[in-house]
């Protein structure tokens, strides 16, 4: 259970129930198949059941055990989820005390995630991990408002870090009931169309949707927005790498209708790198300044690629786009690449910095360090490395030793 602050709870009142029975469950149901759900602590929830087991119309889950069934609405604040399915959904409240169940659509507002661990299942659409409480959130978000309006709370390092919140529903005029939050985890199971914001991650499955101040331990990707900040091993397979340090692991085209890209870079705006209202003044130097003075902070905004294998998709150093179509990058100082293997792709820009080019296109980079085994090359700036096969068409080039292939400049 949660570490409660406040030792005791003067003012809830106790003779109030924490949960209402509809659609014809009873408490006996509840002992005989639901047990679990007696050991947790909830407030003003609703609940039901249908053949999948125990329904959450609504309410505040404060903490205990989830296992199996399904949540419709409300806030989770803490505990373990085991298996199930977790949506966000607009459900008419007033409808479901009468046993008729309206749902009105999907809403992300509707279900927050905000501390515990996920341990299996299907996450649909919500909001897993703590959000900025002062913005106003859409019932459908985009890209747009995550870099704008990110979270007040994230990873600090490999950290998960702590906060301390107050629950409104269990309170009164004069005494409030605090409780001890960390960011949540997801371990194992399926993600759909949600946000995941400040969550240590592992074994996911994600589809669409959005990540952002998360670190990813494994799992496959298979499309969405990741907008930071690291990534341990498992499958990039659609989508965007916008922003965040790329440590291993493998980028592959899985759908030939969803674009693989590396290095959006959607974080970077006006030439500045941003997010949550700080301007990063230099995402290689570890510099963040805030108001009229620095500090050093440990998050790179730009997209730094560490070791893996790109095996096909895009390499950007910020997207440039002319009707819908990549091009190459302005600014080469974006997105980094320290080593690795890229065996076969488009690199519409950023800096390369020691690794194997097995095949591909260069449209345009600076080159420090590079063995060159096949491929051609646009344009781009060389300084050091092999070049055994391949065709150049323009550039200039330091210290490149030529081994094979055509050059046209």
């Amino acid at each position: 259970m949660s570490n409660i602050f406040s030792s005791k709870l003067i003012g809830v009142n106790f003779n109030e129930p924490t949960f209402i029975m509809v659609g014809g469950i009873s408490i006996d149901d509840i002992k005989i198949k639901y047990n679990w759900f007696l050991n947790a602590e909830v407030k003003d929830a609703i609940i039901g059941e249908d053949k999948n087991g125990l329904i959450w119309y609504s309410g505040i889950w404060v903490d205990g055990t989830w296992e199996n069934g399904t949540w419709y609405s409300g806030t989770w604040y803490d505990g373990r989820w085991k298996n199930g399915n977790f949506y966000s959904y607009d459900v008419d409240i007033t409808q479901v005390k009468y046993g008729k169940v309206n749902i009105k659509g999907k809403d992300i507002t509707k279900s927050n995630f905000i501390s515990g661990s996920w341990e299996g299942g299907n996450f649909h659409y919500g909001t897993f991990g703590r959000t900025r409480t002062t913005i106003k959130t859409p019932s459908k978000i985009d890209k747009e408002f995550i870099i704008n309006y990110s979270a007040d709370f994230t990873l600090t390092g490999e950290t998960l870090e702590t906060y301390i919140d107050e629950l409104d529903s269990i309170r009164d005029q004069t005494h409030t009931l605090y409780r001890k939050f960390k960011s949540p985890e997801f371990k194992n199971g399926h993600f759909y169309d949600g946000w995941m914001n400040g969550t240590k991650i592992y074994d996911c499955k994600f589809y669409n949707g959005y990540i952002s101040s998360s670190i990813w331990y494994n799992g496959t990707f298979y499309n969405g927005t990741f907008l930071g900040n690291k990534w341990y091993n498992g499958n990039f397979y659609g989508g965007d790498f916008s922003n965040g340090i790329w440590y291993n692991g493998i980028v592959s085209t899985y759908n030939k209708d969803i674009i693989c890209r590396f290095g959006t870079n959607y974080n970077h705006i006006n030439g500045e790198i941003n997010l949550n209202g700080d301007v990063y003044t230099n995402m290689f130097d570890n510099v963040i300044k805030l108001g009229d003075y620095q500090r050093t902070y440990d998050k790179y905004q730009g997209c730094i690629w560490k070791n893996g294998k790109f095996i096909s998709g895009e390499f950007h150093s910020e997207l440039n786009l002319n009707n819908n179509k990549s091009i190459e990058s302005y600014d080469h100082n974006l997105s980094k690449w320290e080593n690795g293997e890229f065996i076969n792709g488009d690199w519409y820009g950023g800096t390369f910095d020691n690794g194997i080019w097995y095949n591909g296109v260069i449209h345009n980079s600076i080159i420090n360090n590079i063995e060159f085994r096949n491929g051609y090359i646009k344009t781009c700036t060389w300084k050091n490395g092999t070049f055994i096969n391949g065709y150049i068409e323009g550039g200039l080039f330091e210290n490149m030793e030529f081994l094979n292939g055509e050059i046209s400049i």
